[in-house]
């Protein structure tokens, strides 16, 4: 049994929806437990969230081709990020 593609499509959306809900009840909980550093770095986190779903919804009406190359950017940004984390030696920065 499939499912048609509008279904599909209204499932994804009401998923996506439902997040934002929840964010309330997990706000109260971080309040509560954590001090008010890890909070704004909460916030932060939740816009910066938000911002990259707004880019990838709006580069789903433009086209594949700019869906691909948003893709690409990401996973270009993540790697980057990463090889900036890691704990490198002086010798491993010529091969990374």
């Amino acid at each position: 049994m499939t499912i048609p593609l509008f279904e599909a499509a209204y499932l994804i959306l009401g998923s996506l929806l439902m997040i934002p809900g929840l964010s309330p009840a997990r706000m109260r909980v971080i309040t509560r437990w954590y001090p008010q550093r890890r909070v704004a770095a909460f916030h932060l986190g939740l816009r910066t969230r938000w911002f990259i779903t707004g880019l990838y919804v709006l580069a789903l009406f433009l086209g594949k081709p700019v869906v691909y190359s948003l893709f690409g950017f990401a996973a270009f940004w993540a790697i980057k990020e990463q090889f900036t984390t890691l704990p490198t030696r002086r010798s491993d920065r010529r091969t990374l």
